[in-house]
C-alpha cells in the first residue's frame, strides 16, 4: 500500500504543478524585434536604426541611477543599446545610446586592429556593478571591457 501511494504521489506531483502557473504568459515589455527590409549595407539582416536587435544575448539594468538604465547586448548587431529610463521603454522605442559602434545603423564586427578600437565584436554579455560601471563580454575580441 506505501509503495502504490509513493508511485501516485510522485506521479500526480508534475500535474498539481501545472495547476497554477507563476510566470505570466503575456510579456510586460519588448525591447526589440527583427525587422526584415531589403538588403542593406551592414552585417545585420534587419533594418537597423537603434532599436532592432539581432540576437540579444543578455541584458542588464543600471538600479545605480534613478530611473533605472537597460543595457542588452545586440550579438549579431556587434553592440550595446542602452535606454535611459527602464519604466518608460515600450514596444519600439528606439536606444538612447549606442556602445561599440560609430553610430546606430553600424553593425560590422570592430576592436583592435580595426579602424574603431574601442568597437565590439560578438559581445555575450553584460552586467552592472553597484557604482554604475557597465561590463561587457567582448567575445569575438577575447576581452571584457568596463565602460
Amino acid at each position: 500500500m506505501k509503495t502504490s501511494f509513493r508511485i501516485a504521489i510522485l506521479a500526480a506531483g508534475p500535474l498539481l504543478a501545472q495547476v497554477s502557473p507563476t510566470i505570466n504568459e503575456l510579456p510586460s515589455r519588448e525591447y526589440g524585434h527583427i525587422r526584415l527590409q531589403g538588403t542593406l549595407t551592414t552585417a545585420a539582416p534587419n533594418l537597423v536604426e537603434g532599436k532592432e536587435l539581432n540576437g540579444p544575448s543578455a541584458i542588464a539594468f543600471d538600479t545605480s541611477v534613478s530611473p533605472p538604465i537597460v543595457y542588452v547586448a545586440d550579438t549579431f548587431n556587434n553592440r550595446v543599446l542602452a535606454w535611459q529610463n527602464a519604466y518608460s521603454i515600450s514596444k519600439g522605442n528606439p536606444a538612447d545610446k549606442v556602445i561599440g559602434q560609430r553610430d546606430f545603423n553600424s553593425t560590422l564586427g570592430l576592436g583592435p586592429g580595426t579602424s574603431l578600437t574601442t568597437g565590439l565584436n560578438a559581445p555575450v554579455a553584460v552586467a552592472v556593478d553597484q557604482s554604475g560601471n557597465l561590463y561587457v563580454a567582448d567575445a569575438g575580441n577575447n576581452r571584457i571591457l568596463r565602460y
